[in-house]
């Protein structure tokens, strides 16, 4: 989010692989990617002749890798957290946002090492294919867990994409008194239009004017809770705030508040530009940036649980008592309270739609291009063009019609998200990956060398952690699906 280019450069190259993997991922080596839009490659282009640019003059700083990677977490995914951390109280919630960002933190690291070994593979073979999480994973592990990621790509695009959608169309439907499903519609449609009409440039400002929206709104907040609880009861908020019911980090509980953690503060897409902007002589600078940056949004989320639940423990001063999303009390509140909240709906909201909206019609236009064995627009003329337009309109009304089933689908939707594809994506690949380089579970494919030294490896504790991270998402991952077919 802090870095909305660089960002989704990143996110729009691993749905690239990802197409390519579908239909040929050995092309994915040899020929580069397939079908990349005019209107991309001069992106992609000028991406590259930034970094070149500015790695000359001075070294990139770790703490602006540490602000991409944090800034990736941070989006619609926090509108959730006062929905999950009401019934649970701050205690447990804080426990559990804690071993999530420790899961996410190892994974990470993983995902920083394997992906320090495969890009100095592909130097030393003079290959500037784009590294992301479906490339890393067919150069080791090869091409099933290259398809098997490449589907939970897009899986968890039109998830995420959907999840917004809806939370989109529960706010203005409650603010305004429209109907859920015409609100849902306008809001997918605008910003539809916005992400493909619009040109990057464009996008990418607006996508930081929604950035500052959403920090200002947070910001706003932060300073009227604080000025409010001066003149309330501490017994009353005190004992909201102390309030705690543990069974809600046990999978049997109704909503499973770990996998919704998992999927808030997962910063996977952004370790690839982390690697990639601070070099590969600088493995202690990438394991400070991906540890600081993965300590932001932690400390993000721990204080938007306390602030909702400081809000909701006002009760009748300023909340409406019949509504039960926390999110919609808040913004039910008084001005002071009601205004950060809607200007926090509105960036976190934006700034995860618009990215998805061009993953997802860059994966649909990529997967059926490369299927007819098209390597640039200007092959099929008219019909390339036609191809495209429907893709994106394709994947913009997708989840409005799968929003069409309630409001009551944003928890589980991102909590299936974090369980599933999330967790196999950045929680189960680079762990594996990582072990496999280092020749615990067999050797890598011959694209890339194991090793020989150790000074590029990130996780602390070594091959014991790697292996305990492994279990971890292999354990949630059985659970998650043990879940979904008991329902």
């Amino acid at each position: 989010m802090f870095s909305f280019h660089k960002l989704t450069l990143e996110i729009l190259l691993s749905v690239q692989a990802g197409a390519l993997a579908l239909s040929n991922p050995g092309a994915a080596i040899v020929e580069g990617l397939p079908a990349v839009t005019p209107r991309l490659r001069h992106t992609q282009q000028g991406a590259a002749g930034s970094n070149d640019d500015s790695s000359q003059p001075a070294p990139p700083k770790v703490r602006d890798a540490a602000s991409i990677f944090a800034g990736t977490a941070i989006g619609g995914g926090s509108l959730a957290l006062p929905t999950v951390v009401a019934p649970m109280g701050l205690a447990p919630a804080m426990l559990g946002l804690i071993i999530a960002s420790v899961f996410v933190t190892v994974t990470s690291l993983a995902y920083g090492e394997v992906a320090l070994a495969v890009t100095a593979s592909r130097q030393e073979d003079d290959d500037s294919t784009a590294v992301s999480v479906v490339t890393i994973v067919f150069d080791v592990l090869g091409r099933s867990a290259a398809v098997a990621c490449s589907v939970a790509f897009v899986t968890q695009m039109l998830v995420i994409q959907t999840a917004q959608v809806i939370k989109a169309g529960e706010i203005l439907g409650f603010l305004f008194g429209m109907p859920y499903q015409f609100c849902c519609f306008t809001t997918a449609l605008l910003l539809g239009v916005f992400s493909h009409v619009a040109s990057f440039s464009v996008v990418e400002r607006g996508n930081t004017a929604l950035t500052a929206t959403l920090v200002t709104g947070f910001l706003m907040l932060l300073v009227s809770i604080s000025m409010t609880i001066s003149h309330f009861s501490w017994g009353q908020l005190i004992s909201r705030l102390s309030f705690a019911d543990w069974r809600y980090l046990s999978p049997t509980a109704s909503t499973w508040a770990i996998p919704v953690f998992v999927q808030m503060l997962m910063s996977g897409p952004a370790v690839p530009i982390v690697v990639g902007r601070l070099g590969l002589n600088r493995p202690k600078g990438i394991y400070s940036a991906i540890t600081i940056g993965a300590l932001i949004p932690l400390l993000i989320c721990i204080s938007w649980s306390a602030v909702s639940l400081a809000v909701t423990a006002f009760g009748g001063t300023c909340a409406v008592p019949d509504v039960a999303d926390p999110v919609l009390q808040m913004l039910s509140c008084s001005p002071d309270v009601a205004i950060p909240v809607a200007l926090v709906a509105i960036g976190a909201i934006g700034t995860t739609i618009v990215p998805c909206n061009l993953c997802l019609g860059q994966f649909v236009s990529d997967a059926i291009c490369t299927a007819l064995g098209v390597s640039d627009a200007s092959d099929m003329g008219d019909k390339s063009i036609l191809v495209r337009r429907l893709s994106k309109i394709v994947t913009v009304l997708i989840p409005i019609c799968l929003a069409c089933g309630g409001p009551k689908l944003f928890v589980p939707l991102l909590a299936f998200n974090g369980s599933c594809p999330t967790t196999l994506l950045y929680g189960l690949m680079p762990p594996v990956a990582a072990l496999t380089l280092r020749g615990v579970l067999g050797r890598a494919r011959d694209r890339v060398p194991q090793p020989g030294t150790q000074k590029r490896r990130l996780v602390p504790g070594g091959t014991p952690v790697l292996g305990l991270c492994t279990l971890a998402a292999v354990a949630m991952l059985v659970v998650s699906a043990g879940r979904i077919l008991m329902r």
